[in-house]
């Protein structure tokens, strides 16, 4: 994920870079004179008050640190060498001249030399940790933020689904009302023309069904009913599940009933076994009756043409 930069950060990085600069290697460099010149001032302040310093380069110590801390490795490297350089001219006996001009000469340096150096490797030490602990806090920044990123696009993502889930519902909602109005106007009509029909006392031969056919029609018009309701019933379809109407049913009729439907629709052959009695079952005979309508036609629809099914 790329990261959009806040709109302080260009600026706090400038100021972190401005105040830095003087923090850069160079200037420690050049700074190294000044302070190895201050640490021979202190012991040559301090004969001129008559105290006999058996530790003359002790503040060359206090410099080497000072310098490593504040401007790295190859400064402080650089201020020990000044101040053993210093020391032999300045401070030694005979003064004004090097004395490196023996291996006895140089072995005076050594513990000095040694220590400081050790002081410097305590400091290369701490500086690897500090700069562990400075990345790590700031991976852990960055962490952080994408972390807070990721939660305020998934928080963004939740609002925008439970927009849309609520206009699903509301679409769900409209649609059932609209659909009911139909479907009660077509249960009207078929009432009425069976109501007619059942007050005629002979019918002609090609009416004879119509009733029945009627009656069907009203069944379904019912089914189609019972599916609006359960469109209306948004609780139910939130929570994953439909109420179930339970109710003794004979399978046996209404699985005749669904395939003399279908038969009579389509216009296939369809072979059918049933027991000869009633099974008599609990069961929500709308619900059922849609799986068995369903089942039956799609294997009418990918079956061969013209073959029965069965």
């Amino acid at each position: 994920m790329q990261r959009n930069e806040r709109p302080g950060e260009p600026h706090e990085q400038g100021n972190r870079r401005r105040r830095s600069w003087w923090r850069a290697p160079l200037v420690g460099y050049l700074l190294a004179f000044p302070f190895v010149g201050v640490s021979l001032l202190v012991p040559a302040f301090e004969a001129t008050l008559g105290i006999d310093n058996r530790f003359i380069g002790s503040t060359s110590y206090i410099v080497t640190i000072v310098i490593g801390l504040v401007w790295g490795i190859g400064p402080a490297l650089f201020s020990i060498v000044l101040s053993v350089l210093a020391l032999d001219y300045f401070i030694i006996p005979p003064v004004g001249t090097f004395t490196f001009h023996t291996w006895k000469d140089i072995v005076v340096f050594i513990p000095f030399i040694i220590a400081q150096l050790f002081l410097l490797f305590l400091f290369v030490l701490r500086e690897r940790d500090r700069q562990r602990l400075l990345l790590a806090e700031q991976e852990a920044r960055t962490q952080a933020r994408e972390l807070a990123e990721n939660n305020q696009a998934l928080a963004e993502n939740n609002t925008k689904l439970a927009q849309m889930d609520q206009l699903k519902d509301q679409f769900l909602s409209r649609a059932a009302h609209e659909l009911k109005t139909p479907v009660a106007t077509i249960r009207g009509y078929v009432q009425i023309t069976t109501r007619s029909l059942a007050k005629e006392q002979n019918l002609p031969a090609s009416l004879t069904n119509l009733p029945a056919q009627l009656a069907k029609v009203e069944a379904q018009t019912r089914r189609l009913h019972a599916l609006v309701d359960d469109l209306l019933d948004l609780s139910s379809l939130q929570t994953g599940g439909l109420p179930l109407r339970l109710a003794p049913c004979d399978l046996t009729c209404l699985c005749r009933e669904v395939v003399e439907e279908q038969i009579t629709l389509t216009g296939r052959h369809v072979d059918l076994e049933l027991p000869p009695a009633p099974f008599m079952i609990q069961l929500d005979s709308e619900r059922i009756s849609q799986v068995l309508i369903n089942v039956l036609t799609n294997a009418i629809k990918y079956s061969p043409g013209m073959q029965p099914y069965g």
